[in-house]
């Protein structure tokens, strides 16, 4: 298993109220290892999470000042988000229909 993968397996095992200062600073360093030591395995661990690759280009480019690997832990924890709140929202929405329907 490379960084990347490990990255993607400890966030899907993260729900958003779990995520704290000292989860996020050890996920931005292993970020900010993948920007300077493996930028493949990044690139791979962006677009398996789907993160939208114009909107990372454009958060980079307007928050020059930033390091980059704030910009993408911050991303990629939003996005992780999303996918919990799309799961949430499709199971509760599978939760009204009947169980000779399913």
């Amino acid at each position: 298993m490379n960084d990347g993968q490990e990255i993607e397996q400890l966030l899907s095992g993260k729900l958003p109220g779990e995520i704290d200062a000292a989860f996020r600073f050890q996920l931005q360093n292993r970020i900010n290892d993948l920007l300077n030591n493996d930028f493949q395995s990044l690139i791979q661990l962006l677009y398996s999470m789907d993160v939208d690759e114009n909107k990372l280009k454009g958060v980079l480019e307007e928050n020059p000042s930033i390091d980059a690997a704030i910009i993408i832990t911050d991303l990629l924890i939003e996005r992780q988000k999303e996918k919990i709140a799309t799961k949430n929202r499709f199971n509760s929405s599978r939760s009204d229909v009947p169980d000779n329907e399913k």
